[in-house]
């Protein structure tokens, strides 16, 4: 999915996001019986991310804790910067389809994907539409850059800040995202 590795071609990549998560697996579709005969062949594609995968040594010392909240469910993440861990790490460690990430001084927001689909388990909680929470943290934060929201409709959303890293600190995001997310509607409801 990445437009400066990916094997597919570029204009793939220049349609409005629904579309090109679309042609993303229809493209998939085509390559899928060589990736599954050898998919060391792509190793150059996967292998990498599939690396920052490997943190339950983060975990094991305490370096990465989760902070469970189950009538929201929500999990709040804390750990080092950036670039030590993946956020797919903590999908083994919780249950929680909304994911409040603390990267050292960077925060941000996750829908994971079960909260897209329908599932026969359990019903996650509905998603909240997060655009005006973003509007709102980047006229508190003055500094350069913003905050911005992916929309409810992708497969895994996020809400985080783009540029300088936020002069809000996470206790008071994590406030104002835990409040948006109790008062908010659902905007995205794959049961109905």
């Amino acid at each position: 999915m990445d437009p400066a590795t990916s094997p597919f071609s570029r204009p793939l990549f220049d349609r409005p996001g629904p579309q090109v998560e679309e042609g993303f697996y229809r493209a998939l579709l085509d390559v899928l019986p060589r990736l599954l005969a050898d998919v060391d062949e792509y190793r150059s594609l996967w292998g990498p991310e599939d690396a920052g995968h490997d943190t339950e040594h983060l975990f094991d010392a305490g370096r990465i804790t989760i902070e469970e909240q189950p009538e929201m469910d929500l999990a709040v993440v804390r750990g080092p910067s950036a670039g030590e861990w993946h956020p797919m790490a903590v999908h083994t460690r919780t249950a929680a389809t909304r994911l409040l990430l603390v990267h050292g001084a960077r925060v941000e927001f996750r829908y994971r994907y079960e909260s897209w689909v329908q599932m026969a388990s359990r019903r996650p909680a509905l998603r909240v539409d997060l655009t005006a929470l973003a509007g709102e943290l980047t006229r508190e934060d003055g500094a350069a850059g913003r905050w911005r929201f992916e929309g409810v409709e992708h497969i895994t959303p996020r809400m985080y800040r783009e540029g300088d890293v936020s002069i809000l600190t996470p206790e008071d995001i994590r406030r104002r995202l835990e409040a948006a997310l109790r008062a908010g509607a659902p905007a995205w409801n794959p049961y109905g």
